[in-house]
């Protein structure tokens, strides 16, 4: 992984973004990445009450990070994704991982 220009976007992942299958139904393509954590962050359970989102994930509870102490880590990859076809992103603000969608 190189040093991230203007039309790289970096993609933080402790989840299914890993996996290759994943990869390929999100982006169309293996995302190359390295390694990396997100300090003062844990994984806790997020109640999920949208019945639409329980039907298409089978779970009425998701793991999501959010800001805990400061020897807390949640071990990842970060992913580098060049040019358009961002369709999946995270960002953490105010202490919660927020989803957004959409190209970049």
């Amino acid at each position: 992984m190189g040093k991230p220009t203007r039309d790289v976007v970096l993609l933080f992942s402790y989840g299914t973004l890993r996996d290759g299958a994943v990869q390929m139904a999100s982006f169309g393509r293996l995302l190359t990445g390295r390694a990396d954590a997100l300090p003062g962050y844990a994984i806790v359970p997020l109640a999920i009450r949208d019945p639409a989102v329980v039907a298409l994930s089978g779970k009425s509870q998701h793991m999501i990070a959010r800001r805990s102490n400061a020897g807390d880590e949640v071990s990842g990859v970060v992913f580098e994704n060049h040019g358009r076809g961002t369709r999946l992103c995270g960002s953490i603000r105010g202490g919660r991982l927020h989803a957004c969608s959409g190209d970049a």
